[in-house]
């Protein structure tokens, strides 16, 4: 309270009467509670003990205030008139101690936390209250019981909580009401029951209910379908509350020069904002750009684009008079600007339906799920990253109707809509990018859509096959009939003339009436007729993002490599060598019991039993066979050829899944990834026939365009959100309404998920680790974790140290003497060291964390097998045996000590090299060498050679090799071409140098070609550019074949002559 004069004397408020405060149960808290009168909180609903804190401050202060009048009374007394001074302090005592009651003492101010301590100690309880209810809640839930079922459940979580303690349980609701009010203070709310009407009876049309007695406008019905909506700013507001996730989603801010400026993609390729997309959307998030926004028609609600706007009449004062293209409403609009900002959110979406139940019936699912592209990759990967918006019954949804899932994106593309053109007002937790924390308006898009093949398709509104299913380019399909009773089916050939030709893109702004139009045709036999010439189910709805941003349906919605690649393309054709019996199940199966998996491998799914168990292999089983391994397991089993066009398939797959390449694309491997596809879909049609060149073969060749747009094909690939799926489908339910169950189970689990990384909660659980930052080393690999986050950010001159490895395990009892010969395998790993600098007694572990290794770092263990590099920087693959903590002059420095593996030579000295994989061959060797841990390059696997029995080494599977051995392959990665008469080609010969031809008669029965070979004018002249036609007519003519032909020639015509300058 404020002071308050009397007479011109200041009468300062005096502390309460204990006796005056009473128990609450009013609704200002969900616990009791009392009524604080100090004069921060007037009066304020707060718990027993920030009160007493209150009070006790106050009556600090009051001590402290009578002793201050004490003394200037005293400067202002007489010498003599000591007695009236002591009379004066003794009674101000007294009275300060008749204030207090009973049972309590005065205590000065430092005997207390501080008052903020006090806040965030109470905070903490509360937050650690709350999770523990979501988790009972979900217990409850699990258990499909009564509401006393579930009473019981709460009562028992409060037993194990408070433990009979007074004070937690004075903080532990009553009651439902309680409980329930205490989780919507921190942001709990139940999911938003949508109805949803789509009646035969408006096949083009649906709608959406907010109330389940509201009726459809179209046909006067009730909503049929029940769609819980979890809703979109809900979560952005508890994201931005939560500094861990605020940290998270500035991870694009902190590396804005690679995009901030410029245009085009930013090599190499490796964060989503490394492609060409965030350069086109940098006004979004850079401070120093102004930009207009869009707005909604007063009468339709339909957004009005930026272009829109600015073509309309101006008027004055910064007005428009706008024409609405919807709905033909004229309206005045005068524009709104806004900053970009830092914080902004980008978010990819994903649709996919699912079997909840394990296997294919009649009750099917989907989830709309979004996840943050703002994100560093490997935090954006992990499945608590995956938000739900909402639950879609899929089993209610009528057959072939394209709109079917509409109705269900809706309320997130309106959401979506708000956010761009409004923003949402949230408490920003975080100060950022120089910028400080509190309110701020924030806004938010979708920056891509992904998913598997079928579920692009049905959220893009594209045909799945048929005659043009591609949904980048005008494909056109060939039709082959069926042998099956279903009919005709479509399949996609000419590879070789459309790798030179390439098909006509599709625009989406020539074809948005055709799709308009095909989206308003109410005729199914019509509508049907329309799609299978065109390509296109109707208009998808987030084409509404388009007058936003400019997000292109046709561009914007991604291939998932996760589906495409293995679970499609790597799957087909091992079917297909499996139903041609080009290889020996039984051969494959001991080959692949006899892989030494490493536990990076080993964590998640591997690729076991083929014989029996290969319907069931998923996405990760395939991609592990593929690569690293089956060039080994498969040699010896196919033919040259059959060889060959596998080994374009197990390249693919390298660069998309290795790590190494995962951790950058240059511009080399994104060219090598097209050529590869295209090589890939000829071969195919040409050896095995049309019948295997299907719609995920085709889509292989527009990987190029999405890497170069939205970088690496892991930022936006479907791993995430496939594992998130077990979240729902692990849930027990009752069989019934099961998209409620999980959408309350998922709405507990994002706010339990962002409260148990507060900072709060984290301190008051935070158990120390043990570790010795001297040492570097750890008790565990969780401790070691923490120890790399420790260094990082206050011990930084130890980063290098902490870098080069932290020693796991082994902490206590692991002392050990070091021989001689290991003493002086230190010495010469170290400069300016020698043998009585280094101490006798070591620390041995068992394993090293390479932090810097791979996407969230490397443990090597003892037993492991890697490659390092010696002091000469050539690579040696060694057997760890141990790793050590030697003391040297004062100081610990960390080696590694290893079983060294010689590779094979030949007779001529050169590697040895498997080859099919292009492995190299290795021989264990007897002698132990020492090392320092910043030698250490990768992983590798050492597999016995099978189909050489007479070869007694071992092949190095180096599957984290950043350079792969496209040498090994039959003619390289050339693009089988496509020859027409007057061609100027490069034809490969004995020679290294290609020859220069052209071509004079094309024979496409055989395949071959009628060349007139072309000789430099002079040919001394190493550096001459100018051709002319060979003159001897023997030498001259040729008949070659197409695959001998590598590629159009560079240069041009100048008058007879060829200048590959030209």
């Amino acid at each position: 309270m404020a002071e308050r004069t009397t007479t011109g004397t200041t009468v300062r408020k005096r502390s309460w009467d204990r006796f005056s405060i009473v128990r609450c149960h009013c609704e200002d808290l969900a616990y009791t509670h009392v009524h604080c009168p100090c004069e921060k909180c007037d009066g304020k609903a707060v718990s027993f003990s920030l009160e007493y804190i209150h009070w006790n401050k106050k009556k600090s202060i009051e001590i402290e205030t009578a002793n201050d009048e004490y003394f200037e009374n005293d400067d202002c007394a007489s010498v003599g008139d000591k007695n009236s001074m002591d009379s004066s302090h003794s009674d101000n005592q007294s009275d300060s101690a008749e204030h207090l009651s009973a049972h309590e003492e005065p205590t000065s101010s430092s005997s207390f936390h501080s008052e903020t301590e006090s806040e965030n100690q109470f905070n903490a309880i509360e937050l650690e209250i709350i999770c523990t209810i979501l988790r009972a809640m979900n217990l409850a839930a699990q258990m499909n019981g009564s509401n006393k079922d579930f009473d019981d459940v709460l009562q028992f979580a409060k037993e194990l909580f408070c433990r009979e303690d007074p004070d937690l349980e004075t903080f532990w609701p009553k009651n439902w009401r309680e409980t329930k009010r205490l989780l919507q203070n921190y942001g709990y709310k139940d999911p938003k029951e949508l109805y949803i009407c789509l009646d035969d009876s408006h096949y083009t049309l649906w709608d959406v209910m907010t109330d389940p007695s509201s009726e459809c406008r179209y046909c006067g019905k009730r909503g049929s379908i029940k769609y819980y909506y979890l809703g979109l700013s809900d979560k952005i507001v508890l994201w931005c509350q939560n500094t861990e996730m605020c940290r998270k989603m500035m991870a694009h801010w902190d590396n804005k020069d690679s995009w901030i400026e410029g245009t085009g993609s930013n090599f190499p390729l490796k964060e989503i904002w490394d492609g060409s997309r965030f350069n086109e959307l940098s006004w979004f998030w850079d401070p120093n750009i102004t930009f207009m926004l869009p707005f909604k028609c007063q009468f339709c609600q339909s957004v009005i684009s930026v272009d829109e706007i600015e073509s309309s009449e101006h008027l004055s004062d910064n007005s428009y008079n706008v024409l609405c293209s919807e709905c033909g409403f004229r309206q005045v609009h005068t524009s709104i600007y806004t900053y970009g900002d830092p914080r902004n959110i980008a978010l990819i979406g994903h649709w996919d339906g699912w079997q909840p139940f394990g296997a294919s019936g009649r009750h099917s699912c989907g989830a709309v799920e979004v996840t943050i592209a703002n994100m560093y990759k490997k935090e954006r990967s992990s499945t608590e990253e995956i938000y739900v918006i909402g639950f879609v019954p899929s089993h209610c949804l009528p057959k072939k109707r394209p709109n079917c899932l509409d109705p269900f994106l809706h309320p997130l593309i309106s959401e979506a809509e708000e956010l761009f053109i409004s923003g949402l007002q949230v408490d920003y937790s975080l100060g950022v990018a120089g910028l400080p924390p509190g309110e701020i308006s924030l806004r938010c898009l979708i920056i891509l859509w992904t998913g598997d093949y079928p579920g692009q398709c049905e959220v893009g509104k594209f045909i799945k096959s048929g005659i043009r299913p591609c949904r980048r380019d005008k494909l056109k399909g060939i039709a082959v009939e069926s042998t099956s009773a279903t009919g005709v089916h479509y399949y996609y050939g000419d590879n070789r003339y459309h790798a030179r030709y390439l098909f006509d893109a599709r625009n989406l702004l020539e074809d948005l009436g055709t799709m308009k139009e095909i989206d308003q045709e109410d005729r199914k036999s019509i509508r049907s007729k329309m799609s299978r010439n065109t390509g296109y189910t109707g208009l998808s709805i987030l084409h509404k993002l388009y007058k936003l941003y400019g997000f292109n349906v046709i561009t914007d919605c991604v291939f998932d490599m996760m589906h495409n690649l293995p679970m499609n393309v790597v799957s087909n054709h091992f079917q297909m060598l499996i139903d041609s019996d080009k290889i020996n199940k039984k051969v494959i199966d001991e080959r692949l019991n006899a892989v030494p998996w490493t536990p990076e491998l080993k964590d998640g799914r591997i690729p076991e039993g083929m014989a029996t168990r290969l319907g069931y292999w998923k996405a990760e089983e395939y991609q592990k066979f593929a690569y690293p391994l089956s060039e080994c397991i498969l040699a010896g089993q196919l033919d040259g050829l059959d060889y060959h066009i596998w080994q374009l398939v197990t390249r693919m797959v390298e660069l998309v899944f290795s790590e190494s390449k995962r951790e950058e694309w240059d511009i080399a491997d994104v060219e090598l990834f097209h050529n590869l596809a295209w090589r890939y879909a000829v071969l195919l049609e040409e050896t095995y026939g049309l019948s295997f060149c299907t719609i995920t073969v085709h889509n292989l060749i527009h990987v190029k365009e999405d890497a170069l747009r939205f970088s690496h094909p892991d930022n936006y690939w479907c791993f995430s959100f496939e594992r998130a799926v077990r979240r729902y489908v692990n849930t027990t339910t009752n069989f019934k309404n099961i998209e409620c169950t999980y959408a309350k189970k998922e709405k507990r689990r994002e706010l339990m998920k962002l409260l148990n990384t507060s900072p709060l909660l984290q301190n008051r659980r935070h158990k120390p680790l043990q570790i010795d930052i001297d040492k570097m080393c750890a008790k565990s690999l969780e401790a070691a974790h923490e120890l790399i986050k420790v260094v990082n950010e206050s011990h930084i001159p130890h980063v290098n140290r902490c870098n080069r490895g932290v020693l796991v395990g082994g902490m206590s009892a692991n002392e050990c003497i070091l021989l001689r010969e290991q003493v002086t395998q230190i010495v010469d790993c170290c400069s300016g060291v020698n043998a009585q600098d280094v101490q006798p007694v070591a620390f041995k572990s068992r394993s090293l964390l390479k932090p810097l290794h791979g996407i969230g770092g490397v443990l090597y263990r003892v037993g492991e097998h890697a490659v390092v590099e010696d002091i000469a920087d050539v690579e040696t693959v060694i057997e760890f045996t141990a790793f050590y903590c030697v003391a040297i002059r004062n100081d610990f420095y960390t080696f590694c000590e290893g079983r060294k593996y010689q590779t094979m030579k030949d007779d001529d000295g050169n590697d040895i090299i498997h080859q099919y994989s292009g492995y190299k061959f290795v021989n264990e060797m007897q002698n132990v060498t020492t090392f320092c841990p910043s030698k250490i390059s990768r992983k590798l696997m050492l597999f016995p050679c099978f189909e050489q029995e007479e070869n007694t080494g071992l092949i190095a599977v180096d599957y984290l090799r950043k350079q792969m051995p496209i040498n090994q392959l039959q003619d390289g990665i050339v693009v089988p071409f496509y020859p027409e008469v007057d061609d100027m080609v490069l034809v490969r010969g004995d020679e290294a140098e290609p020859w220069l031809a052209k071509v004079i008669k094309v024979h496409r029965n055989s395949k071959t070609v009628l060349l007139w070979y072309y000789k430099k004018a002079a040919e001394s002249d190493d550096e001459c550019t100018v051709y002319i036609a060979e003159s001897n007519r023997r030498l001259a003519r040729d008949i070659v074949s197409w695959d001998s032909i590598i590629s159009l020639a560079p240069g041009g015509w100048v008058n007879n002559y060829w200048d590959t300058m030209a």
